[in-house]
């Protein structure tokens, strides 16, 4: 007896957590449907995409901050290295052509491209620290309090250049079930 009431139980929170999940998403899809809308432009169709949720999580400031560091990160790795590494091949190229051709106008290129590589250098250690700073408050930060919710799920629409097209996302939206861009995420 006691056994069928515990399943019972059992069967009645998750039912009640599905129902709640579902709810959830009904208030997340037309926020997100309103994003892709904006993301896509002429290539969206309200009858025809389809979004698919496939989790959802909530976030709290550790966890912002965990996705503030690892979106950081990102940046610096797949944008600020290798967009200096071509700087220091354009520094290397200029230097070559001011020695070859000791002109006024390769000068300048040169002494363009190494104050442009000067400055790259300061945002990379300056985006480094902010990193580092990030991580280190992310240590003492509050992982309990609701802040946003993390949404998973794909994206499938038409595009009128491309065809089908299924699209991975990971967006992160407030408690008014707003998308909060990562520009902002990573600002504050």
């Amino acid at each position: 007896m006691k056994t069928r009431i515990g399943l019972l139980l059992c069967f009645g929170l998750m039912l009640t957590s599905c129902s709640k999940k579902n709810h959830l998403e009904d208030r997340l899809t037309p926020n997100l449907i309103d994003f892709f809308e904006v993301q896509l432009g002429a290539d969206f169709n309200r009858e025809k995409d389809k979004i698919t949720i496939t989790k959802i999580d909530t976030l709290t400031e550790k966890g912002r901050l965990n996705f503030k560091a690892i979106e950081l990160k990102r940046q610096l790795e797949e944008e600020g290295i290798p967009r200096y590494e071509r700087l220091k091949d354009d520094l290397a190229f200029f230097t070559q052509q001011y020695a070859q051709d000791p002109t006024q106008t390769n000068q300048d290129q040169l002494a363009l491209v190494k104050d442009t590589c000067t400055d790259m250098e300061e945002d990379i250690q300056e985006l480094k620290g902010i990193i580092e700073e990030t991580m280190q408050q992310r240590l003492t930060a509050d992982s309990i309090q609701f802040r946003a919710y993390r949404v998973h799920g794909f994206f499938t629409y038409t595009s009128k250049k491309e065809g089908n097209q299924d699209v991975k996302f990971n967006v992160i939206m407030d408690d008014q079930y707003k998308v909060i861009p990562v520009e902002d995420i990573v600002s504050y």
